[in-house]
């Protein structure tokens, strides 16, 4: 199970602030360069190994990387395991920093001063 301080306060929050956490999210993603080849636009892609989704069911925008269109559609044609190998990345050290950035970027927009001080 993937960890991190974004994490931690979207599962605390009740179903109206983790709307506003997703949206923010997916806003703050989609401002952000691709992941592997620094282009830009990107797409939003949702990770599901964190045992976040179902059949069906798009994991919460807070597992998204950006990516460009090309790499969007190459995780989804080879797999994320294969992706990462030819790719040379680590999902979980990207989304891992993005959350840390989207914190700090955030922070006033979701009022977490107080909750984070308690997090650190």
């Amino acid at each position: 199970m993937f960890d991190s301080v974004l994490v931690k306060l979207y599962n605390d929050s009740d179903v109206a602030s983790k709307i506003v956490i997703n949206n923010l999210y997916r806003e703050f993603i989609l401002k952000q360069r691709c992941v592997v080849s620094k282009k830009k636009p990107v797409h939003c892609h949702h990770l599901r190994n964190y045992g976040n989704a179902g059949v069906g069911i798009k994991p919460p925008n807070i597992y998204s990387i950006p990516l460009h269109f090309q790499y969007h559609n190459e995780i989804h044609r080879i797999g994320a395991k294969s992706f990462c190998e030819i790719n040379n990345i680590d999902l979980d050290a990207v989304l891992l920093e993005l959350h840390n950035k989207f914190i700090v970027e955030c922070c006033d927009k979701l009022n977490l001063k107080k909750v984070l001080d308690g997090c650190r």
